[in-house]
Formats: structure tokens, sequence, C-alpha cells
């Protein structure tokens, strides 16, 4: 349980980190820029995208690991990322309601708990909102 709840958090932050280049200029809600981050509000509800410069890092397991690794984690091999924007907290319930109109989570404790019970599609939605 605990497991899935990771997951759904994880695909809902990445979902949301990977549409806001694209849809942010065709968001009909407000939106500023506090230094290098963004914050967007929609329906009364704030959310900020930490920005987070690019780079190269090497990925993988090297050898001095030896067999302490899998083997999908070899070689060590260079990883370019551009610059992108990343959620400063899990997607919440308050957010998720005030975008898609309800609230799928099984733990409904309040607006600023994480949404929990989204799939990868439900995040794609939540995105193209």
């Amino acid at each position: 349980m605990k497991t899935i709840i990771i997951i759904a958090l994880v695909s809902v932050v990445l979902c949301l980190a990977a549409c806001v280049k694209v849809r942010a200029s065709q968001r009909q809600a407000s939106s500023s820029q506090q230094g290098s981050n963004l914050v967007f509000t929609i329906g009364g509800v704030s959310f900020t995208m930490v920005h987070v410069q690019g780079g190269t890092f090497t990925m993988g397991a090297t050898s001095e690991q030896g067999d302490d690794s899998y083997f999908s984690a070899r070689p060590a091999h260079s990883v370019t990322l551009s610059p992108y924007y990343i959620g400063e907290t899990e997607v919440t319930q308050g957010l998720w309601k005030a975008v898609m109109g309800s609230n799928p989570s099984y733990f409904s404790k309040g607006d600023n708990y994480p949404v929990e019970w989204v799939t990868y599609d439900d995040c794609i939605v939540f995105c193209q909102k």
C-alpha cells in the first residue's frame, strides 16, 4: 500500500514538472515569478515550482562497486539534463480539487495533504488542464 502511494506521489510530481513548461503559457490561472521559481494560483490554491539548473552527471554503478550493484545499473554513463521546474511539494489534495474538481484520495485528511490514488493518465489530464 505504501509503495502504491509513493509511486502515485512521484507520478504526480514528475508529471507536473514535465508539463509546466509546455502548459505555462496556456494556463488560465494566475502566475508570478519569484526569483527563478514560478508560483501558480489556481482556484485560490498556490503552488510553487522550483527551478532546477540543468547539468551533467554520471549515472549508474562504477567498477569499484563490483557485484554490489544491479546489472541494470551498469555501465556508468553520462547523463545531461536541461533546466526544468519541479514542484516544491507534492501536489496537494487542495490543488488537485482546484484543477480537477474532485479529490480521488483514499486518505482525505485535508487540502494540505498530498493527493494519492491517481494514475499516470490522471496526471496527464491534470497537466493538460
